[in-house]
């Protein structure tokens, strides 16, 4: 390997790296040579599932002596198979978080955030990213020019929709995501407002009145084509039928209405680390991830 030409193995650690990082690590400690080869790549995509690696990586990037560059990104900071983690030190995993964050936002297209934990506001730009999973998306105060933190974004996952008002979500997604195409709400339990808003996303009649009628959600997401409910177990009974009832079309009256609506069915309590690294690395591999 030590013959072989640069830029045959850069092409090689191309295809090769497309895991968790692993095998970009494993490249670093075969030798210098293959190490200063595949430098480029090795960082294609990333998985952070401890404290210990976010912290670790988070050092890294202050003494990196040159810039790679990060297409996918996970972060996690659960425990597989234990339960949420409860950080001692919450303020280095925030500044590793956001360090981690700001060196990979320039080139990164895919990311799953998993730290309900450590959640951030929308304060970094992203003008490459195009999937996005992430447990809440909520800015607050709203920043300037919020249209240029997710120019390029098509797919938005929102992973615990439990403590989001419904009309606050769809003025943030007008504010930064007006590009969105693909739009998934997963642990959904609160019903009317949400109901009013996904009939009106499909052009379907509402009875619902007032303050929230007013808002104007298909203007909100004018290049939507998709959307996905996944109920939380707290989900009312009159939530659980209005969304059986968008489902099967029981009620609609536009024939060509421009959303395709899906109720995601499962036992699920809720969106499990699990079942987002899965997801993420579906994503990486060219697959649709949480909007299959």
């Amino acid at each position: 390997m030590q013959h072989c030409p640069p830029e045959l193995l850069l092409r090689i650690a191309t295809y090769a790296c497309t895991d968790d990082g692993r095998t970009g690590c494993a490249l670093s400690e075969v030798s210098r040579y293959i190490r200063d080869a595949s430098r480029r790549v090795r960082y294609h995509s990333l998985a952070i599932r401890s404290h210990r690696r976010l912290l670790a990586l988070g050092e890294l990037l202050v003494e990196a002596p040159t810039p790679f560059t990060v297409h996918h990104l996970f972060v996690s900071v659960w425990i597989p198979g234990v339960g949420p983690c409860r950080p001692r030190n919450k303020e280095g995993l925030l500044q590793a978080l956001e360090r981690v964050f700001e060196y990979a936002s320039p080139t990164l297209r895919t990311l799953i955030v998993d730290a309900p934990r450590l959640k951030k506001s929308l304060t970094i730009r992203f003008p490459h990213l195009t999937d996005l999973s992430i447990d809440t998306f909520r800015s607050e105060p709203r920043a300037p020019d919020p249209h240029t933190f997710f120019p390029s974004l098509r797919r938005l996952h929102v992973a615990d929709c439990r403590y989001i008002a419904p009309h606050e979500l769809w003025r943030d997604l007008a504010a930064y995501a007006p590009t969105l195409t693909h739009l998934r709400l997963s642990c959904v339990e609160e019903g009317d407002e949400l109901l009013h808003m996904l009939r009106k996303l499909l052009q379907w009649p509402s009875k619902v009145t007032g303050r929230d009628a007013t808002v104007a959600i298909p203007e909100a997401t004018p290049k939507l084509c998709y959307a996905w409910v996944q109920p939380g177990q707290a989900m009312s009974e009159t939530l659980a039928d209005g969304l059986i009832g968008l489902a099967e079309g029981k009620e609609n009256t536009q024939e060509h209405s421009t959303v395709k609506f899906h109720l995601i069915r499962t036992d699920e309590e809720y969106y499990k680390s699990e079942v987002a690294f899965d997801d993420w690395l579906d994503l990486v591999s060219g697959g649709d991830g949480p909007w299959a």
